[in-house]
């Protein structure tokens, strides 16, 4: 995915976008933790400049965690919810 960045195929803020209506639906704690683990930070890191977007990107991620993931009860074992809850942060 960061490639289709890099390469122009895909404007990082639309690919945010994308991942954030997959957080709220995925079923897979595992795709879950992966996506916040490396590619959300990755691209809010890399590719959305500081200031308010990278505030707001960062804001919008938690929250989904927080009212969309862990209330859904996918994540079903403690310290993978402490390990969402921390890369989301």
């Amino acid at each position: 995915m960061e490639d289709m960045i890099r390469e122009g195929d895909i404007v990082p803020a639309r690919l945010l976008e994308i991942i954030k209506r997959q957080l709220v639906s995925e079923t897979d704690a595992g795709v879950i933790t992966g996506l916040l683990r490396n590619l959300v930070p990755t691209i809010i890191n890399k590719y959305i400049p500081r200031g308010s977007h990278w505030y707001k990107a960062h804001s919008e991620i938690f929250e989904i965690i927080v009212d969309e993931v862990l209330p859904s009860g996918v994540i079903k074992d403690d310290s993978t919810k402490h390990a969402v809850l921390e890369y989301a942060l």
